[in-house]
């Protein structure tokens, strides 16, 4: 950051109400009893020069300043003779803004005064002056008149009488004159009501009298009624002590009176720093942190050409990314300049709320397609359901819950995104053919179940339509639901040909040996009824003759005709079956009898079965006509020379099943 100083400069204290004076009247007590009267001041020049590269407040002079009481100007109550100001003494020359003077009088001390203090120099803000003091007052004997501007010029003497300012509990005023005679501030009270400033009908014991009483200043402006109290001076008489003689009166006296010196501290160079806090997009902060000068501080935030944003408080807010200065002043026209970056991250965007409503029989979709705009990839979902997909955002409609899903961009990001989907599922209409394929003539009735009208191809609006079908005619509907919009389409046929089907179990040309016979079975299952041309209505005949064979029966629109069967009667003779075993074999690699195998077979369809050895472990499964056997085991092991015996189920042509076992001999030695 970068920091521009502006060391010199002139300023106008930030006052509720301007006012001119050098002196303003900070407490006035009529003491405990007798004339234990004192009056404090607050040196407060509202129009002083501060130099921001010196420690301490400027100065007044405060010299030739009055004060007195009542001239009868404010009543005709309490005018003593005389007035008291301050001398020429070089102690007035240049009080410091911001010193508390408290002057008293000696002849009948307060005892709250706990002692006189004539230095400038000690620290502590404060002078407590006796008004006998010769150096400091002047006394002059003439009675001012009863208007605003009464003082002579002329007739000071050394040295103050407080009996020419003895204020009057029945009704006074405490008054500060200025130089050119005129009165700049009074606090009066009692019977004192004209011409007031700041007035008060009585006081801590009586509502007519100021016995007792401490009046004091407590707020931010002297010349306003409600900035100031009436006190108790008077222990046994009102249960409280008020006076405060040298110091601030309460909490806000403190306040007003350190703007002027800054506490009685040393007043340092202002310092502002900035407390930069990034955000995204255009929501990046700046918080000012001052010290130094006189607090308190106002502020200025411009950009980087020094234009004012018109932002004014300590933080300034919704800035963009950028260069910005930060013109901070202190409660005496100190500046310091102090230039500033925000870098604001690009804002997340997480979309556009949308509404979805869905199908139940929908496929799985991706909620973050449904988003509006350009949403970013980088955010997570939560809702009724966990959803797949990552940020995807996959919405299964048989699995997922229904309701409201949040799609949450730049989490931990000093501005997160959520844009929402809303999802409901509806039943998709259902397209029911009740009857679409008729015979010729006959209505044919198609269906929708839907919430919402149906419109037809034919106009048609209802959910059901019928119609009288004579060819194949397609018809298409259209409806929503409101979870899409659908078009259906079938046809309804008018048939030229009967839908059922009349088939035998046997058809073709088939012969017969003589005396055999064979069965036949008409097979359907909607068919009323059977008639075989040969005069039976059975299902099933048995037929051992030659011939034409068929059946017909009761169709859907029609009569029916089976396929036909042709029987031929042949004179058969049963076929000799022949195979031959070898008992033998020698697996040696000899390419002579190598494996053992059926050599030759006549009539035979098919072989299964197995062979073992004499402990009645199968070594080979026997698998076909043409399976053999090498001599080895199932596991591919050399079988030893010996004795081995065959299992075999022979099938031939006419399925019948012949047994065949025997031994075979294995020898490798030949």
């Amino acid at each position: 950051m970068k920091r521009f100083f502006v060391a010199l400069l002139s300023f106008f204290l930030h006052l509720n109400v301007i006012f001119g004076q050098i002196l303003i009247i900070n407490e006035v007590s009529q003491g405990v009893s007798g004339n234990k009267e004192y009056v404090e001041f607050v040196v407060a020049d509202t129009a002083a020069f501060y130099d921001c590269g010196l420690s301490s407040p400027p100065c007044a002079d405060i010299r030739g300043w009055i004060f007195d009481d009542n001239s009868g100007y404010h009543g005709s109550s309490g005018v003593a003779p005389g007035a008291i100001r301050f001398s020429n003494d070089p102690l007035w020359s240049c009080v410091d803004l911001g010193t508390i003077i408290v002057i008293y009088n000696d002849a009948d001390p307060n005892p709250q005064i706990l002692g006189d203090d004539l230095s400038t120099s000690d620290g502590n803000c404060v002078l407590i002056a006796p008004i006998s003091n010769t150096s400091l007052f002047e006394t002059n004997s003439t009675t001012p008149g009863a208007i605003a501007c009464s003082y002579p010029p002329a007739g000071w003497t050394p040295g103050g009488n407080w009996s020419s300012v003895t204020l009057a509990n029945g009704g006074d005023c405490a008054r500060v004159v200025d130089l050119s005679g005129c009165e700049v501030f009074s606090v009066c009270w009692a019977s004192n009501n004209l011409n007031t400033q700041i007035y008060f009908s009585g006081g801590s014991t009586s509502g007519s009298s100021a016995t007792n009483t401490v009046y004091y200043f407590n707020g931010i402006d002297p010349t306003d009624q409600t900035n100031w109290t009436i006190g108790c001076a008077d222990v046994p008489a009102c249960g409280a002590e008020d006076q405060t003689p040298g110091f601030p009166n309460n909490s806000a006296n403190a306040s007003f009176i350190a703007q002027f010196n800054n506490g009685c501290m040393p007043i340092s160079p202002i310092t502002a720093n900035v407390i930069v806090t990034n955000g995204c997009g255009c929501n990046g902060s700046a918080t000012a942190n001052c010290s130094g000068s006189i607090p308190g501080y106002t502020y200025n935030w411009t950009d980087n050409s020094f234009v004012a944003t018109g932002q004014i408080n300590a933080t300034a807010t919704n800035l963009c990314s950028g260069d910005y200065y930060l013109i901070a002043t202190s409660l005496i026209g100190c500046k310091d300049t102090i230039q500033f970056t925000i870098a604001n991250i690009p804002p997340p965007f997480a979309g556009t709320d949308n509404t979805i409503i869905a199908c139940t029989d929908d496929a799985p979709f991706n909620l973050l397609d449904s988003l509006v705009g350009t949403p970013d990839i980088t955010g997570n979902w939560i809702g009724p359901s966990a959803l797949t997909g990552g940020y995807l955002g996959t919405f299964n409609p048989t699995s997922t819950n229904v309701g409201t899903y949040s799609y949450i961009v730049g989490t931990g990001t000093p501005c997160p995104d959520t844009a929402f989907i809303s999802i409901t599922l509806n039943d998709p209409p259902l397209f029911s053919p009740i009857l679409d394929s008729v015979c010729p003539g006959d209505v044919a009735v198609f269906a929708i179940e839907s919430n919402n009208a149906s419109l037809w191809s034919n106009g048609y609006t209802g959910d059901t339509l019928f119609i009288p079908v004579f060819t194949d005619t397609t018809f298409t509907a259209s409806t929503s639901n409101g979870c899409g919009s659908f078009q259906f389409s079938d046809t309804a046929y008018a048939y030229s040909e009967d839908p059922f089907d009349l088939t035998l179990s046997q058809t073709g040309e088939i012969s017969l040996c003589s005396g055999d016979s064979i069965q036949v079975i008409a097979n359907n299952v909607d068919s009323i009824n059977f008639n075989w041309n040969t005069g039976l209505i059975n299902d099933t005949i048995f037929i051992s003759n030659p011939g034409l064979f068929y059946t017909t029966g009761d169709g859907l629109c029609f009569t029916i005709y089976s396929d036909t069967l042709v029987v031929i009667i042949d004179d058969c003779e049963e076929p000799i079956t022949t195979f031959v075993i070898p008992n033998v074999f020698t697996p040696n690699s000899d390419q002579t009898n190598d494996v053992f195998r059926i050599i030759e077979y006549t009539n035979l369809a098919n072989a299964t079965g197995q062979i073992m050895n004499r402990w009645g472990q199968v070594i080979k499964i026997w698998n076909g006509l043409d399976d053999s056997w090498n001599g080895r085991t199932l596991s591919g092991e050399l079988a030893p020379d010996g004795t081995y015996y065959y299992f075999l189920e022979l099938i031939d042509l006419q399925t019948k099943t012949t047994s065949k076992t025997g031994s075979i001999f294995l020898t490798r030695s030949e």
